[in-house]
C-alpha cells in the first residue's frame, strides 16, 4: 500500500480516534476503496480489546 502526506495524515486520525476513551471495542471505521482510499478493496480499521 503507498500513501501521500494527506493520506498518511488521514489515516493517523483515524487511528487516533479509536485509541480515545470512551471507544468501546468493536467500533470501526471504513475506508471505502476508490473514495477514501486508492484500492481495489476496502480497508476497515477496527478496535481489539486490550
Amino acid at each position: 500500500m503507498k500513501a501521500n502526506r494527506a493520506g498518511l495524515t488521514s489515516l493517523a486520525r483515524h487511528l487516533l480516534t479509536l485509541v480515545q476513551e470512551g471507544v468501546t471495542n468493536g467500533m470501526h471505521v471504513h475506508l471505502t476503496a476508490g473514495q477514501e482510499i486508492e484500492s481495489e478493496i476496502d480497508l476497515i480499521l477496527e478496535r481489539m480489546a486490550d
